[in-house]
């Protein structure tokens, strides 16, 4: 907008995108003020926030996961945005409002990077909407993961801070930069990662196209991308540390040599955007949405299917498929909105005519951006495609998990092209338009562009009756990738109405920019043609982020239950788990409740530990060799549960007698503690989904809580121990079925060598819990002779072992678990798990340099004020070559 616009000035600017933003912020009035409701999360519901392990601030010095199998290290809090508002809100207000806000910083850094690029306004502004409403984005942080959008924000902030070179502080802006994607590192991980090496691409780029000598601007754009790297890493070591100890160091899969990069093939591309797939990228909701959907809605492609799957329909889909494996799994979209994909090929080849109503340096970003959504598409593929191949050769990168992710860089490519249109469209063809302008008849490429959008109203319209034409083949389709035929049709529907839905939007869409493009919106007009836009992307981009938003109320998910009940009393000395056979009269109700509600959420809120893994995509080395060693079948099975103090286990009631047929008949291990079966929660009429269900004793039902009794305690003193020397012999010696676990506990590593009075088996003594919380341990041992006390915890180094308030070895027991060497007598025994908090520090020290940084780039001196440098008129319109 010129000076004559009345919302020109910044002020105006800022209150239209706030208006525009807080907007959004009433998408979710409902959740926010109603008390119970938050939003439906997938990755971080609110009972996993609400555990012990992940209180906060206890984590911002480190994570020890008590929940999920027999323990492992969690990645500690990085001193990030989002554990800041976790920290500030608590874990329901926090569920309540991390969406809004992540999708609204995700705006106002959009906004701000268009700013940047000296767009007009209403490019800007449109631009954050475009950015904000993106299903890429809005979905993922709906899925639970408004971490990466968060992500995307800060990458927005670290262009918008390289836009300017022009700035007389532009060298101030290289560190904040590097700031930003350590911001992002810290919020997203690997995608933080990917979006690090994309910024070092926009720098190295804006080097090679800025006037000047070529190889001063190289190396100008290098010291840049050294800076950025530097400040990056210092904000980020805090979650690099944790990363490298989590994600990388000593877990299954990582290592860089060619058998294991090869062997992690499949697991790293598991999500893949099968190429038909890409379709859903132009027609929302055509492979439908969320997973848990029971409408037709639900998501029907093959991102998230593991190889087996594959394997197992392309043979035909005889037998039975491999149940423990994903058939799909996809929590996200990646929609645009059709006023985005009709401008950002609008811009394309706008940029591509001679003369262009770009100027040079625009055109080359237009190109920039075009080429990222070309490269991003074809390396999404992964394993569909060959592209992947040659970025998983590179070093660390078969460390990076779903390929899917490089859709990110394509949604922020189709904004940016969207934002470059908007502004051509304001500048040439709706603000200040000569009078004569509007009596001009429209030019060769604007009849062109009106006809090619009246051919693709027809290509759309033929692809959508050819596509009803196969609905029953489709049906058929379903039916064989795991769906019933109820679904299968439902689906079908679903699909064939989205298409059709596009297509209106399309037609709107088209109708908008072509009398643009004739310059209907002119001069006076022009800023409330810029409102229908804003308006039309809200409702077309609504419209397909609908589907996402699924509130809940977390007080009926956790309401308890009997026996649910029964495991929480001193839940911390003992592990539950389900038993992995599947029984024909109905035990899948209970797998589909166990996995879905009590393992993700009941679980977590009541601080019930499991031995089951839930959402832990990198599995360390060892849980992994021993998890293969011990689920080979029921007799190691057994063998697991007695090693892990795996106390009480779900399962079929008729499968009693089977599990007592393994051991000695005439000593029984396994007993029936409660009976139990599921019946509709209280309120609940029609039962849709596994959160309608609640379990009720029952002394008959078909379900059980089975207690193993010879599994052992979680603390235990041995008088006898042996030693080994390394953890290949540890495990192997567990795994023997000579191995008695209730006399003898095994050492890897140097131990003291045993009382000569301990050659045979003795009481040792007894051990009690005087205080337990996940990284602090207080034990109460009374050793009637020296005895090594056998914790059944997972080993971990930065576990700290005090006897009497002495630092003592910590020794590996079992193969996994941890111990340490007692005399006899009374003794307090304490852990402690303390791993190292100097990143913290750094991160810490980074970011206050940051806030400083950030005074002193933007703060403008006194001087300046009182004599303000002229500023550069603004370009003019191209008006004599805009319709040629």
């Amino acid at each position: 907008m010129d000076a004559k616009s009345p919302v020109s000035s910044a002020r105006a600017q800022l209150l239209l995108v706030l208006g525009l933003l807080v907007a959004l912020a009433f998408i979710f009035f409902h959740q926010i003020l109603t008390p119970g409701q938050v939003l439906f999360s997938n990755d971080g519901p609110v009972g996993q926030l609400m555990s012990e392990c992940h209180q906060l601030p206890a984590r911002f010095t480190g994570c020890w996961a008590d929940l999920n199998t027999v323990g492992y290290r969690e990645s500690a809090a990085p001193p990030d945005i989002s554990f800041f508002l976790q920290w500030l809100l608590k874990p329901v207000w926090f569920s309540k409002c991390y969406v809004p806000i992540s999708l609204i910083l995700l705006g106002l850094s959009a906004w701000l990077f268009f700013r940047e690029q000296k767009l007009a306004a209403p490019a800007c502004i449109l631009g954050g909407m475009a950015a904000m409403l993106h299903s890429a984005f809005f979905s993922v942080a709906c899925w639970g993961v408004a971490a990466h959008t968060l992500t995307i924000a800060t990458t927005f902030l670290a262009l918008a801070a390289l836009a300017d070179t022009t700035s007389p502080r532009r060298w101030l802006r290289v560190p904040l930069a590097g700031l930003c994607v350590g911001m992002g590192v810290a919020e997203g991980a690997d995608v933080g990662a990917l979006c690090s090496i994309f910024v070092a691409l926009f720098v190295i780029y804006q080097a090679l196209i800025e006037k000047g000598p070529r190889a001063k601007n190289i190396m100008t754009g290098t010291g840049r991308v050294a800076v950025i790297a530097v400040c990056a890493a210092l904000l980020s070591a805090s979650a690099v540390s944790e990363l490298v100890s989590n994600d990388i160091k000593d877990i299954s899969g990582t290592k860089q040599d060619a058998t294991t990069r090869a062997d992690h093939w499949n697991f790293a591309t598991q999500w893949s955007l099968p190429k038909r797939e890409a379709l859903g990228i132009i027609i929302p909701g055509l492979f439908g949405y969320r997973l848990d959907s029971t409408d037709g809605t639900q998501y029907w492609g093959a991102i998230g299917r593991a190889a087996e799957w594959d394997d197992y329909f392309a043979k035909g889909s005889q037998g039975t498929g491999p149940a423990d494996k994903y058939v799909r799994c996809s929590g996200s979209g990646y929609y645009p909105g059709v006023l985005v994909l009709i401008l950002a090929l609008w811009t394309l080849i706008q940029s591509l005519r001679r003369p262009s109503i770009f100027d040079s340096t625009q055109r080359k970003w237009i190109w920039f951006w075009s080429t990222t959504i070309l490269v991003s598409l074809l390396i999404s593929f992964g394993r569909y495609a060959p592209f992947y191949h040659f970025l998983y050769a590179l070093p660390y990168f078969s460390t990076i998990r779903n390929p899917i992710k490089f859709l990110y860089f394509l949604s922020m490519a189709f904004i940016a092209l969207f934002a470059f249109g908007m502004d051509g469209l304001w500048r040439n063809f709706m603000n200040n338009a000569p009078a004569e302008q509007k009596r001009q008849r429209p030019g060769r490429f604007e009849n062109g562009w009106l006809i090619g959008s009246v051919a693709t109203l027809v290509f759309l319209s033929i692809g959508w009756a050819i596509y009803a034409s196969y609905a029953e083949a489709l049906e058929k389709y379903l039916r064989s990738v795991q769906f019933d035929a109820t679904a299968s049709q439902l689906i079908a529907g679903f699909s064939l109405r989205q298409v059709g839905l596009f297509i209106g939007f399309f037609v709107i869409g088209a109708l908008l920019v072509n009398l643009t493009l004739r310059r209907v919106f002119t001069n006076k007009s022009a800023p409330w043609a810029a409102a229908i836009f804003g308006v039309f992307l809200a409702l077309d981009l609504g419209s397909a982020n609908s589907q996402w938003i699924v509130f809940f109320d977390y007080r009926d998910q956790n309401a308890t239950n009997p026996i649910v009940d029964s495991l929480r009393e001193k839940s911390y000395e003992h592990r539950v788990t389900l038993l992995p056979v599947r029984s024909p009269n109905g035990a899948t109700m209970l797998e589909k409740v166990y996995r879905a509600d009590w393992e993700l959420h009941q679980f977590p809120f009541y601080d019930i530990q499991t031995l089951d893994i839930s959402q832990l995509p990198r599995t360390p080395e060892d849980i992994a060799a021993f998890n293969k060693t011990f689920d080979a079948n029921v007799e190691t099975l057994i063998r697991k549960w007695r090693l892990t103090n795996t106390r009480y286990l779900f399962a079929s009631a008729e499968f009693l007698k089977a599990l007592n047929s393994k051991l000695d008949p005439q000593r029984p291990e396994f007993r029936i503690a409660q009976r139990f079966n599921f019946v509709a929660r209280p309120g609940v009429v029609n039962v849709t989904k596994v959160w309608d269900l609640t379990a009720v004793p029952q002394d008959n039902g078909p379900f059980a809580i089975i207690e193993f009794t010879g599994a052992l305690p979680r603390a235990r003193l041995y008088s006898q121990w042996q030693s080994v020397s390394n953890s290949l012999a540890a495990l192997d010696r567990i795994a023997s079925p000579t191995f008695d676990s209730a006399q003898t506990v095994l050492i890897t590593g140097n131990a003291p060598a045993p009382a000569p009075t301990n050659s045979v088996a003795q009481d040792a003594g007894t051990v009690d819990f005087e205080s337990y919380a996940p990284k602090q341990i207080q034990l109460k041992a009374n050793a009637a002779t020296p005895a090594i006390l056998l914790l059944n915890d997972r080993f971990d180094p930065n576990w700290k072992v005090f006897v009497d308030g002495r630092r003592e070895t910590l020794l590996k027991c079992n193969y996994l678990m941890r111990g340490v060497y007692l005399t006899s007598g009374s003794h307090t025994v304490e852990f402690r798990f303390a791993p190292p908090t100097w990143p913290l520090y750094i991160s810490l020290a980074a970011l206050a340099g940051g806030v400083v940084l950030v005074g002193f780039t933007f703060a403008t001196p006194r001087a300046q004020k009182k004599n303000p440098k002229p500023q550069r008129a603004p370009r003019k319109p191209n008006y004599a070559t805009a319709g040629k």
